[in-house]
């Protein structure tokens, strides 16, 4: 079962990046504008810290790697979920939803999965290379479980904003049409609004 849930996870990924090469313009300009968003986040912290040793305790380089910790987590969200999680009004309206709640496979599974968006992927080896950063620059070393223990906090701050994503979209069963809950979304939660465009 494992193996075959494996199996339809690496076509669905395969198809999502043979779509993202078919408009290669568009994929370039998304990284681009995703690798823009944290120039701007930097050069703000920057500015910030220039003027202040701390803020309200927090020195830069904590806030740095608390800024690419929330970066690491939005940006694997927005890749595996959201743009998924946000096609499920669309599939409400049109009844295209019939057709996967009857494929022989786990319907949340199909849902989840389906597409994934490389463009924010960009920024995970960034916000990688900005804890690494953070954690020199304050003289701070961290060992194996502490490396591995971040990891699953990761994961776990990725599955809390699936979870209650998942949940949020699946009242488009009743409410059918959701205008401008994903702008709200982003305004609450990620670390810029109105960033990854549901198609």
């Amino acid at each position: 079962m494992h193996a075959r849930y494996s199996h339809i996870l690496l076509r669905f990924w395969k198809n999502s990046l043979i779509r993202e090469m078919t408009f290669r313009g568009h994929f370039l300009v998304n990284v681009a504008s995703e690798l823009l968003w944290v120039i701007l986040l930097l050069t703000f912290i920057n500015v910030i810290f220039s003027k202040t040793s701390n803020v309200r305790g927090w020195t830069e380089h904590q806030y740095l790697f608390l800024a690419g910790t929330h970066m690491l987590v939005t940006s694997l969200f927005e890749a595996l979920f959201f743009g998924n999680c946000w096609r499920i009004s669309q599939l409400v309206r049109t009844g295209d939803l019939d057709f996967v709640l009857v494929r022989p496979a786990n319907s949340q599974f199909l849902l989840s999965f389906e597409r994934l968006d490389f463009s924010p992927l960009a920024n995970v080896p960034v916000a990688v290379a900005i804890c690494a950063y953070a954690l020199i620059r304050q003289g701070t070393t961290v060992s194996i479980t502490e490396i591995a223990l971040y990891v699953l906090l990761i994961a776990g701050g990725v599955l809390i904003l699936y979870s209650l994503l998942f949940m949020f979209a699946t009242t488009s069963v009743w409410l059918i049409r959701q205008t401008g809950v994903d702008m709200l979304w982003f305004y609450a939660v990620s670390r810029k609004p109105g960033g990854t465009c549901v198609n």
